[in-house]
């Protein structure tokens, strides 16, 4: 149980965002940090892991140490580097595990709820004069929701938690995560995040399409009435989409990409060592556009790993994830599809080291114990005389 409880709070420790909300700078990062290595110290401590993803950790880790020793960037630090191993050393964990039912629930519910926790704790922190519930976007003016974080983490929570609560749904939980799902689509709707929705609306339709123990016809009458539902969802938040799509373009990002490649040009092969790109971009881009991170996993780990370096670390990081979603003799292809969504936010965001993106087949790895341990889905009595009609009906057609 100390375990689960860690891992829980963890990820709720994260939504008070008490570096910015509180104003406790590098120390929250540090606590923020410590508590996700103090989770993954409790799994390893406690619970069954998986030794190839370990020993994958581990050849990551001397890979990184290793062009740590062989780069010639001037403002290299070790302890930046060491600082930085928390990014891969807790996604290894969590994937390395063999939770029980139990561990499976806890972080599918937490996942779900986080949305909503976070708007409560943001609506809290403004009526206290401490946040603001929405921020305002710098290159288009639009406001956009940020509860107790800031709009893009929201937004990742939100996609991650619309997923989660969609398989606690239909795996029959409580018709209560039904609502929770809508909760978390709206509230991403209201982030404006778009490749975070992008990626939750395939990924639901993703966990619709793979469910075997759903019969077709339903299937086909879930997907048309989530597209059904769509118009009243463009009415009510799609003219904020729009603005940032015509008109925010990456959003700064390509200033912030144009000198990730220039200064990778002067360390193409050693990079300038994990976890150094943020502090390397130039405050006048940061004071320009918010942020000094890439915004890019991959050109951020081509210039901290160099040209061999990111690839291997790829590589690495997929045959754990295929090691992952291969236990108990098949591959479960949502989970890999999860892993192919997150690649898909890496190409816009910073999602190795956000705890708002890696969820997303973290969650499905714990889908997959959790549905493998409950057995067969029970139908109900009234849905099997629905099915049943609708069988009939489609062989009277005939």
């Amino acid at each position: 149980m100390l375990t689960r409880v860690t891992i829980v709070i963890a990820f709720l420790f994260f939504i008070l965002n008490v570096r910015f909300a509180l104003g406790l700078g590098s120390i929250a990062n540090i606590l923020d940090k410590g508590m996700f290595l103090f989770a993954s110290a409790m799994i390893l401590a406690t619970r069954p892991t998986n030794k190839i993803i370990l020993g994958l950790l581990a050849a990551n880790i001397g890979m990184i140490v290793l062009l740590g020793f062989g780069t010639s960037y001037p403002q290299f630090y070790w302890s930046t580097l060491i600082f930085g191993l928390n990014q891969i050393v807790i996604i290894y964990v969590m994937l390395s595990f063999k939770p029980d039912r139990k561990d499976c629930a806890a972080i599918l519910i937490t996942a779900a709820l986080l949305p909503i926790a976070s708007t409560l704790v943001g609506a809290l922190y403004q009526a206290a004069g401490m946040y603001k519930l929405y921020a305002i976007e710098y290159s288009t003016g639009v406001a956009r929701f940020q509860g107790s974080l800031i709009p893009a983490f929201l937004a990742g929570l939100s996609m991650t938690g619309a997923f989660s609560a969609l398989l606690l749904a239909l795996v029959g939980r409580s018709p209560m995560f039904w609502i929770v799902f809508l909760a978390n689509f709206v509230i991403l709707l209201m982030t404006g995040g778009r490749a975070t929705l992008v990626v939750t609306v395939l990924m639901c339709a993703c966990t619709i399409f793979l469910r075997r123990d759903i019969p077709a016809e339903r299937k086909i009458w879930m997907i048309a009435g989530g597209f059904a539902g769509l118009p009243i969802f463009a009415v009510a938040f799609g003219q904020k989409l729009l603005d940032r799509i015509a008109n925010s373009g990456e959003s700064g990002r390509e200033l912030i990409w144009d000198y990730v490649r220039q200064l990778h040009a002067q360390y193409p092969w050693t990079g300038i060592g994990f976890a150094h790109q943020f502090d390397s971009t130039p405050r006048a881009i940061v004071v320009r556009i918010a942020s000094g991170a890439a915004h890019n996993d991959f050109l951020r780990l081509k210039l901290e790993l160099g040209n061999i370096g990111m690839p291997l670390m790829y590589l690495m990081l997929t045959a754990a994830v295929l090691v992952s979603a291969g236990r108990r003799g098949r591959m479960d292809l949502l989970m890999v599809a999860s892993y192919g969504a997150f690649l898909l936010l890496s190409t816009s965001d910073n999602a190795l080291a956000n705890p708002s993106y890696f969820p997303l087949f973290i969650v499905a790895a714990m889908a997959k114990y959790y549905f493998d341990q409950q057995g067969p889905v029970p139908v109900r009595p009234q849905q099997q005389k629905l099915w049943r009609m609708a069988d009939f009906s489609r062989r009277a057609g005939r």
